[in-house]
Order: C-alpha cells, then sequence, then structure tokens
C-alpha cells in the first residue's frame, strides 16, 4: 500500500480493559456529535466536520470512535472522494499523549490493507508537528505543501 500525504453491523475491539474501539455502522453521527462537542483544541486542526454534517460518515469506508471510560475521545475514519482515499484523524485535546493516535492510525492502516487500498493520503497544518511526526512514523511522505 502506498501513502502518502498532502500538505503535509457495530463491530467491537476490545484495547486493555479501560478502552473500545468502535466501528461504526452507516448512522451513529450521535457519538461523533459527542466526541466533537468534547474535543476542545483539536478541533483547530481538524476541521473535517467543519463543513459538513456529521451524517457523512454514512458514506465512509469505515468509521471509527475511541472510547476511554465510556466517553469518546478518538475519531478516525477512511472516505473515498472520487479515485482519492482519505484518512482523518482527530484525538480529543485531553486525550492526546497517550499513544491512541497510534492506535487509531493502526486500525485504519490495517483496515486500508485488508480492503487492498493501494494508497491513502491525508492533508496536515505544517505547523502541527506531532501530527507530522506520527504520519511519517507510518510511511507517509510529504507529496506537496498547500499555502494558505
Amino acid at each position: 500500500m502506498k501513502k502518502s500525504s498532502t500538505l503535509l453491523n457495530l463491530f467491537l475491539i476490545f484495547m486493555k480493559n479501560k478502552f473500545l474501539l468502535l466501528k461504526l455502522d452507516k448512522d451513529y453521527s450521535n457519538i461523533v456529535n459527542n466526541f466533537l462537542l468534547s474535543a476542545g483544541k483539536a478541533l483547530l486542526t481538524f476541521r473535517y466536520f467543519n463543513k459538513r454534517d456529521t451524517g457523512v460518515i454514512k458514506n465512509h469506508i469505515c468509521t471509527y470512535i475511541l472510547l476511554e471510560d465510556n466517553h469518546p475521545v478518538g475519531y478516525g475514519h477512511l472516505e473515498r472522494e472520487n479515485q482519492i482515499v482519505w484518512l482523518g484523524i482527530a484525538i480529543s485535546e485531553t486525550a492526546q499523549g497517550k499513544g491512541y493516535g497510534n492506535m487509531m492510525i493502526t486500525k485504519l492502516l490495517d483496515t486500508a490493507k485488508k480492503l487492498n487500498l493501494e494508497e491513502v493520503n491525508l492533508s496536515v497544518d505544517f505547523d502541527n508537528e506531532n501530527a507530522i511526526q506520527l504520519y511519517l512514523k507510518y510511511g507517509f511522505v510529504l507529496q506537496k505543501k498547500i499555502d494558505k
């Protein structure tokens, strides 16, 4: 599976004892809304839902929510837009630095591999150094830089 980055029916997977990764079926937008309400400053760099209703998840290849003590702390998806598969990921402000980004991206890339997706793309803010390091760690490469 070639990875690149631009700009720089309910399935449960248990992670340790207090973590749960949910694969959302087509319309579980309520739990996504709960994540967005609790994500804090993470939404400054994850702007996917700024111009989209959460109902868009019904069109995703897959959507995952990471729960910690039954509270949504992570979100991830794979989405096909024309011929491009996009990866989206966000970890709530209060849950960052706990390895959840690694857990989420691992699950998303495993899913992409199982689905024989040849390429996964993402975009990231140039000054989001932690996210860039995470993506580089997983083999993403800079495709192009876009000035806003």
